[in-house]
C-alpha cells in the first residue's frame, strides 16, 4: 500500500478509460518560426479555443510564416494569451505578433484535454489459456504462471494458467501491447520462466478481443557440478543456475543441492547460463551474478545441458602504506571483486595469521573494491583498490597496500562553533565521481577526523533528520565544496557550513490558516542536484522557519494524511522555481492555490461500484516526473455513485488509471494506464 502514498488523484471514484464529453478548452499551438525570405508571407492561423462550458480558451506559440502575400496574418495565440469566454464554442485565441516572411511554417496542432466528468473506456479481452496445447487447471501438480499484457508504460493482468475452466476474461484498456507469462508456482507442467515474451503487437481496440494463448516449453535437464565435482552437502554453500535472455526473462534450472541433477521447463528462446550464491560456504563461490556460457539455444525438443561451474580460491593481504594492519583494526575492512557486467563476488574468509580475506571464484577479470567504517582505517566506503585482476585456472594471491591519509580541521556553522552538530553523528562525508563516500564524524565538539584512500572528492553537508529547531541547516544532501585533493600527507581542512534561515507564512487561496487540518501539508525545497530541505511540516498558523545552505531551489507541495477537500491533495506537486536562496535571511511567504473539482466517473459510460475486493485508482501526474513521485493523492476508481470530489493545486495535468487488486471483471486490469490530459483551472 506505501506505493497509494505517493501518487496524485482527482478525488475520483472510477474504474476504467477515456475522454469526457466536455473537453477543456483549449488551442491550437502554432509551428515554429519561419526563415526570413523575399517576400512577406502570411503568419498561421489564429487557434480556435475548442468549445467548452463557460472556459477560457488557452493561447497557443506564436504563428509560424507561410509563403503568399507581403504582409504576414496574425499568428495562433502568444503563450501569455488566453481565450475569451467560452460559450457553446471557444472564442479565438488572441493574434500572436506579425508572421515573419519566409519557408511555409507548419500548421497548429489542437489538443483536447479530458473534461470533470471522465468516462473509463475498457475492451473486454478472452481466450483459453494451454501449454503447448493442452489446460493445466490444476495448480496443485501442474504448477501455476501468469498471462499478461506489457507495453513500455503499461501492464495489464489477463489470467492464470490454472483457472478451472482453461480460460480467462478480462478488461483493458485499448493500446497496443505485447503478451508475455510469468512463473509463481512449481509445477509438472508450467515453465519457469519470470517474464517470457509469447507475441508482439496485440492491438487491444474498442471491440472485445478474442485471444486464445498457448504458452510453449520444452524440457530442459542434466547435472549441475563445481569444478567437475558434485556437491555432498549444503554446508559447502548453496546457489542457483539459471537462463537468462538479452530481453531480460530469466528461468531458474536447478539448484547446487546433493541430488546433482535437474529437469525443468522452459519457454523456447535462446539464453545465456548464469550461476548466483544464495548461501554463503566454503566450497561454492561467492558470486551473484556470474555467466558461465552464452548462446544457449532452447528449441521445441527436450535440451540436455549438463553444467559445471568452474571456482578458483582468490585471497587478498592487505597492507595500509605499506605496513601490516594490527591491533583492533586487523580484519575491520571488507573487500569484493567486481567485474563490468555487474557480477560481484566477496572474499568473505579471514584469515588473521597473515591478513587476508579469501573467498573461491568464477574465472573471469576483476577489479578489487575497498570498504570499511573503522576510525584507524580509511573509511572509504567503495574504493577501487586493484583493477584488472585475471581470475584463471589456478589459485591466485594478491597482496595489495591501500594508501591512507588523515583528513581533519575544525567544523562551525557561519563562522561559529556550533552545539547543534552532535559528537558521533556524520554530517559530513566526502564523495567522489564514481560515487565512493568517506564519512566525516564529528570527534568532539567543533572538531572531526577521519582516514581517506588519496584522490580528488567534493564536500557534502546532510542533517535531514534534525528537528524542525534545529539551528544547523536541514538540508539532505548539500554540495558545500568541490574538487578537493587528499594526497599522501594529512591534511587539514577547517570545514565551514553555510545557513541562511528561510522564514515565511503558508497561506491557502490567500486565506490565513486556523486549523490542524489546513496544516496537514510539507513544504520542501529541491535543487536540480536532488539535495532536499524539509521547510514546514504541518505548520502551525502556517508559519515556518528553517535554516537552509545557500543555492538555487524549486518549491514542492505534499499533503499529509488522508485525502479530503481541506488542503489539496498532491504529492511532491512543484509549486515554485527557482527560489535562489542567498547569504541573507530569506523571506518565503507562500499560497497555496486550490481549486475543488468534481465530476461523474463511469466505466464503458456506465457507474461501476466493482465488487468485494476491487481496489483501483485514478491518479494525476505532474507530466513531468513519474506518476509514483508526484502529482494529486489518489481516489478509489470504483463508486457506487459515479461521482467523486477533490481539492488538488491549480495546473496541467496527466491522467492516470491503475489497479491495486481485481477480484472480478469488472474493472479493468491495467497498472499505469495514460488516460489523457487533465486541466485544473
Amino acid at each position: 500500500m506505501s506505493r497509494f502514498l505517493f501518487f496524485a488523484a482527482v478525488a475520483i471514484v472510477v474504474s476504467t478509460v477515456g475522454c469526457s464529453s466536455k473537453p477543456h478548452d483549449s488551442a491550437d499551438a502554432g509551428g515554429t518560426t519561419g526563415t526570413a525570405g523575399a517576400t512577406g508571407s502570411p503568419g498561421g492561423t489564429g487557434g480556435a479555443a475548442i468549445g467548452g462550458t463557460g472556459g477560457d480558451g488557452i493561447g497557443g506559440t506564436t504563428g509560424s510564416a507561410g509563403n503568399g502575400t507581403a504582409t504576414g496574418n496574425a499568428g495562433i495565440g502568444g503563450t501569455t494569451s488566453s481565450a475569451g469566454a467560452g460559450g457553446t464554442t471557444g472564442s479565438a485565441g488572441a493574434g500572436g505578433t506579425t508572421g515573419t516572411a519566409g519557408v511555409t511554417g507548419g500548421g497548429g496542432v489542437g489538443t483536447q484535454c479530458l473534461g470533470k466528468d471522465v468516462d473509463v473506456r475498457a475492451t473486454t479481452v478472452t481466450g483459453a489459456v494451454t501449454i503447448n496445447g493442452v489446460a493445466a487447471t490444476d495448480p496443485t501438480t501442474k504448477g501455476e504462471g501468469s498471462i499478461f499484457l506489457r507495453n513500455a508504460t503499461d501492464t495489464a493482468l489477463l489470467g492464470s494458467t490454472a483457472n478451472a475452466s482453461g480460460t480467462y476474461s478480462a478488461l483493458v484498456i485499448p493500446g497496443t501491447y505485447d503478451l508475455y507469462f510469468g512463473f509463481s508456482a512449481a509445477g509438472t507442467a508450467v515453465p519457469n520462466n519470470a517474464r517470457a515474451k509469447l507475441r508482439s503487437g496485440v492491438v487491444v481496440g474498442a471491440s472485445p478481443l478474442h485471444l486464445d494463448v498457448d504458452i510453449p516449453t520444452t524440457k530442459v535437464s542434466g547435472t549441475v557440478t563445481v569444478n567437475g565435482g558434485a556437491i555432498t552437502n549444503t554446508n559447502g554453500g548453496e546457489g542457483t543456475v539459471s537462463l537468462v535472455n538479452a530481453a531480460g526473462d530469466s528461468a531458474i534450472l536447478a539448484n547446487t543441492a546433493p541430488t546433482g541433477s535437474y529437469s525443468t521447463l522452459v519457454v523456447p528462446g535462446t539464453y545465456d547460463l548464469y550461476y548466483t550464491n544464495t548461501v554463503s560456504g566454503s566450497l561454492l563461490p561467492t558470486n551473484t551474478a556470474a555467466k558461465i556460457q552464452s548462446g544457449i539455444v532452447v528449441g521445441t525438443s527436450p535440451l540436455s545441458l549438463n553444467i559445471d561451474v568452474p571456482v578458483q580460491t582468490v585471497s587478498a593481504a592487505i597492507t595500509i602504506n605499506g605496513a601490516a594492519v594490527t591491533g583492533a583494526a586487523k580484519g575491520q575492512w571488507f573487500l569484493a571483486l567486481k567485474n563490468a557486467a555487474g557480477d560481484r563476488a566477496e572474499l568473505l574468509t579471514y584469515a588473521s595469521s597473515t591478513g587476508a580475506y579469501s573467498a573461491r571464484v568464477v574465472p573471469g577479470t576483476y577489479d578489487l573494491y575497498w570498504t570499511c567504517n573503522g576510525s584507524d582505517l580509511p573509511g572509504n566506503t567503495a574504493a577501487k583498490i586493484k583493477s584488472g585482476i585475471v581470475v584463471g585456472t589456478s589459485a591466485l594471491s594478491l597482496s595489495v597496500d591501500v594508501p591512507s591519509a588523515t583528513i581533519s580541521g575544525a567544523v562551525t556553522v557561519n563562522g561559529a562553533v556550533s552545539s547543534a552538530l552532535f559528537t558521533g553523528i556524520t554530517y559530513l562525508n566526502l564523495r567522489n565521481a564514481a560515487g565512493d563516500t568517506v564519512p566525516l564524524p564529528i570527534a568532539t565538539a567543533g572538531t572531526y577526523s577521519a582516514r581517506a584512500i588519496p584522490g580528488t572528492y567534493d564536500l557534502y553537508y546532510g542533517n535531514a533528520n534534525a528537528g524542525l529547531n534545529s539551528t544547523v541547516p536541514r538540508n539532505a544532501a548539500a554540495r558545500i565544496q568541490s574538487a578537493i585533493v587528499v594526497g599522501t600527507s594529512p591534511l587539514v581542512l577547517n570545514i565551514d557550513i553555510p545557513a541562511t534561515t528561510v522564514s515565511g507564512t503558508a497561506t491557502i487561496n490567500g486565506t490565513p490558516i486556523t486549523t490542524t487540518a489546513q496544516s496537514a501539508f510539507v513544504l520542501t525545497l529541491q535543487s536540480a542536484a536532488g539535495d532536499k530541505v524539509q521547510l514546514a511540516t504541518r505548520p502551525q498558523g502556517g508559519a515556518f522557519s528553517t535554516p537552509v545552505v545557500p543555492g538555487t531551489y524549486d518549491l514542492y507541495y505534499t499533503r499529509q494524511g488522508d485525502i479530503g477537500l481541506e488542503v489539496p491533495n498532491n504529492v511532491l506537486t512543484k509549486i515554485r522555481s527557482g527560489i535562489v536562496v542567498g547569504a541573507s535571511p530569506f523571506a518565503l511567504d507562500v499560497d497555496i492555490r486550490a481549486t475543488t473539482v468534481s465530476g461523474a466517473i463511469t466505466t464503458n459510460g456506465v457507474v461501476n461500484p466493482g465488487v468485494p475486493g476491487d481496489l483501483a485508482f485514478i491518479a494525476l501526474s505532474d507530466g513531468v516526473s513519474n506518476i509514483a513521485d508526484s502529482g494529486a493523492q489518489l481516489t478509489p476508481a470504483v463508486s457506487a455513485s459515479g461521482t467523486y470530489q477533490t481539492r488538488v493545486l491549480a495546473g496541467r495535468y496527466e491522467l492516470y488509471y491503475f489497479t491495486f487488486r481485481a477480484t472480478g471483471t469488472t474493472i479493468p486490469r491495467n497498472l499505469n494506464a495514460h488516460l489523457g490530459c487533465f486541466i485544473v483551472p
